[in-house]
């Protein structure tokens, strides 16, 4: 304090009359003396400090100070304010009020003391709460983010043992879902999350939803979040307002619709049938104009538990509509495209599960399931489970598999085929056979069985010769040029790293057959192939040499890697081979084209 203004406030404290020196200072207190306010204030604080009290009508002229421009006073004025009511609990009643309401005029230094007064002086009062928690609340939009922060922390502590007080505030904060720092917005969540995890019924729920279609994507974008969050604890709560979210689905904003999707599909990870019902009610009234992303959610459904979850909706089809079946065949369709493994096991278990009680409604719904989905791995998986038993006893299921078989080779004939082929390749081991030996065991036409038999021939599908209605084991095929004979074999066979896929090898074996002698130089081979299809490489180990004198050997080994997935239906290829060389100085070409069939 000054020396020369202060003179005798000095002398009064220095020979202990505190309190008579803070009447004095109190007394000095006025616009008058407002260059001194600093260091008069100062004083009284100090003098608080050491026992001396202000009185409530002296308090009233510190009163207009404590939101005055200058920093310094302000922040004296507001801690005169403090001490009196941390030291009397009836000035603690009767200035609260003032004080939460002043909040936000203050200097941020001086919030956040004020902030953290009011956090530590909540426990000391009862009927003062409501008016700290909402000029806390008040601070939630405070420029500073450690105030915000330390007023989330407190609301949250109080939640624990008062969630039911807080909620009364939850329009308060909404505030928080405007937030911009990333680590109070996070804090801020948490807050509400727990609030509504502890406090929320049925209709609070369903008004927040309400509220989505209501504000921007920012908000919009937490309110989901929240939801998501909320429905993990409370299912109580969200299997009411299932229906709710998924009119969101058709909300114009693809954001809200991609979002309220993720939402959903990770609530079923965690309560696998809360959503089962809406759905239900969806697909069978055209409640969700976007069925395609209901379809979506349970494609990610079926996925993650399995073919239980599908089989669970086949079971709940309604046969006036089979609308549930035909978004099951969409399920699949879009399951086939990325997961066509999957599928395939999955139409296995289902075809066995429902020749297990092949009744007419489960005949029905299987039978719309192939239908609409034509694919060959589908139609392939089915056909093999309906021909592993022989017979059903009951006569009426026996009708009904044979209809499921003959519709399934009558829309793919090659289906019985592969049955065929299957055993060609074990009896040709035994020695040569005959075509009407096939046929009567297939009961297969012989001009059928020709048919399939030479083009698995000339596609290398099968190492066989066929002639005069008899095929027999060949260990190769061959084909003559002028100078050049050429023998070519196809070798299909499991890889060794990954036994799903299969190693498909071409060996060319070349010699020098001209007449007269000659020898064969610049000789150039090239294949073109459907690159679409697959990628082609010539074997490390392959003999590479552009002469060939008479009668000498090239074994060339070409290795095809297939493209992708594989196809869903049969298609012919060529392969092309061009061969470059001379003979006797003149420039030679030979051309030979293979037939190659990609499954």
């Amino acid at each position: 304090m000054s020396e020369i203004d202060l003179t005798d406030i000095k002398r009064m404290m220095e020979r202990g009359e505190y309190q008579k020196a803070l009447d004095e200072l109190i007394s000095s207190v006025h616009d008058d003396n407002y260059d001194q306010l600093p260091q008069i204030l100062e004083g009284i604080v100090e003098l608080q400090t050491r026992g001396a009290l202000v009185r409530d009508e002296q308090l009233d002229k510190i009163k207009p100070y404590i939101v005055d421009f200058d920093e310094n006073i302000q922040d004296y004025a507001v801690q005169i304010y403090t001490h009196k009511m941390e030291s009397e609990m009836e000035s603690l009643y009767n200035n609260m009020t003032l004080l939460t309401s002043k909040i936000s005029e203050f200097e941020l230094g001086i919030r956040e003391k004020v902030v953290s007064f009011l956090v530590k002086s909540y426990n000391t009062i009862t009927n003062k709460e409501k008016s700290i928690i909402e000029g806390l609340i008040n601070c939630l939009t405070d420029e500073a983010w450690n105030v915000r922060m330390e007023v989330i922390r407190f609301l949250d502590e109080l939640l624990v043992n008062k969630p039911h007080f807080i909620k009364q505030f939850e329009n308060n904060l909404k505030v928080l879902y405007e937030e911009k720092d990333v680590d109070v917005k996070k804090e801020g969540l948490d807050l509400l999350l727990r609030l509504f995890i502890k406090t929320y019924d049925i209709e609070d729920l369903e008004n927040l939803i309400r509220e989505i279609p209501n504000n921007e994507w920012p908000i919009q974008e937490k309110l989901i979040f929240l939801i998501g969050k909320l429905g993990i604890h409370r299912k109580d709560l969200v299997e009411p307002n299932a229906m709710n979210l998924l009119y969101l689905l058709d909300d114009d904003d693809f954001l809200v619709r991609e979002a309220i999707k993720e939402i959903i599909e990770e609530i079923l990870e965690v309560h696998e049938h809360l959503f089962d019902d809406a759905f239900l009610n969806a697909i069978e009234n055209d409640d969700v104009e976007n069925l395609d992303i209901i379809e979506e959610i349970l494609k990610t459904s079926v996925l993650k538990k399995g073919f239980e979850r599908f089989y669970y909706f086949f079971t709940l089809n309604n046969p006036n509509s089979n609308k549930v079946i035909r978004a099951l065949s969409d399920v699949i369709k879009k399951i086939n495209l990325s997961h066509p493994s999957f599928i395939e096991s999955l139409i296995s278990q289902l075809t066995n599960r429902v020749l297990k009680n092949l009744t007419e409604d489960n005949y029905i719904k299987l039978m719309l399931i192939i239908r609409l989905n034509p694919q060959e791995n589908i139609y392939l998986q089915c056909y093999q489970i309906l021909n592993e038993i022989d017979f059903i006893n009951n006569p009426e299921a026996e009708r009904r598999r044979r209809l499921v078989i003959e519709y399934l080779l009558e829309q793919k004939p090659e289906l019985n085929f592969s049955r065929v082929k299957k055993w060609i390749e074990a009896k040709i081991l035994d020695g040569p056979i005959n075509i009407k030996d096939i046929s009567n065991k297939f009961n297969i036409r012989e001009d059928q069985i020709q048919s399939y038999i030479k083009k698995l021939i000339e596609n290398g599908e099968l190492n066989a010769i066929f002639s005069n209605n008899i095929i027999a084991a060949n260990t190769g095929s061959t084909f003559e040029g002028e100078d050049l004979l050429f023998l070519k074999k196809w070798d299909i066979s499991k890889n060794d790293e990954d036994p799903s896929m299969n190693d498909i090898k071409l060996f060319i074996h070349i010699r020098n057959i001209s007449q007269p002698k000659a020898i064969i130089t610049n000789l150039d081979i090239e294949i073109e192939y459907p690159s679409d299809s697959f990628n082609v490489s010539l074997e490390e180990q392959s003999e590479r040499t552009r002469t060939l004198t008479p009668d000498q050997n090239l074994l060339l080994t070409y290795k095809f890697q297939k493209k992708g997935e594989k196809n869903l239906s049969p298609e012919i290829s060529n392969i092309k081979i061009v061969f470059n060389y001379q003979k006797e100085g003149k420039n030679r070409t030979i051309e030979k084209y293979l037939d190659v069939l990609l499954v």
